[in-house]
């Protein structure tokens, strides 16, 4: 099978064969039709598909199947929780991977400008406000830096 985009025609490689149908066809007697007046359809009364309009009383009017329900329900809820949670971890531990980047190449530049301060400071004519301007630096830390020199 084969799974492409039908304006583009490029080919979506999953494997799936994916029909869509309007909702608005429900022409009676065709069994699409009864499937989607049924789908449409609140009260199983009114359904055209016996099978599924027995399901759907089941689950609407008795307990056992209002429990059912009410279980699948919950189920679902607690999955969709868990992909929420783990999309929000992800999202974090991508926030926190490039705040470090940011912070680590941040403090490597720093460390860059130090070690230039320190070549500078160490040869002739290059006084504290100089090394500052140069290193972009502020003069109360080129000073440290002359002092541990």
């Amino acid at each position: 099978m084969r799974r492409e985009e039908r304006e583009g025609g490029r080919n979506l490689n999953d494997g799936s064969h994916i029909i869509y149908v309007s909702g608005e066809h429900q022409q009676a007697g065709t069994a699409l039709g009864d499937l989607m007046h049924d789908f449409f359809c609140r009260d199983p009364a009114h359904m055209r598909l016996a099978e599924l309009a027995q399901d759907v009383q089941r689950y609407k009017a008795s307990e056992q199947g209002a429990r059912e329900m009410n279980s699948v329900i919950d189920e679902i809820r607690e999955e969709l929780r868990e992909d929420l949670r783990e999309e929000f971890r992800e999202e974090m531990r991508e926030e926190i991977r490039e705040e470090a980047l940011t912070e680590g190449r941040a403090e490597g530049r720093m460390e860059g400008s130090r070690d230039i301060a320190r070549q500078l400071l160490r040869m002739e004519g290059f006084t504290p406000e100089v090394v500052a301007r140069i290193t972009s630096l502020d003069v109360d830390e080129v000073q440290r830096l002359a002092a541990g020199a």
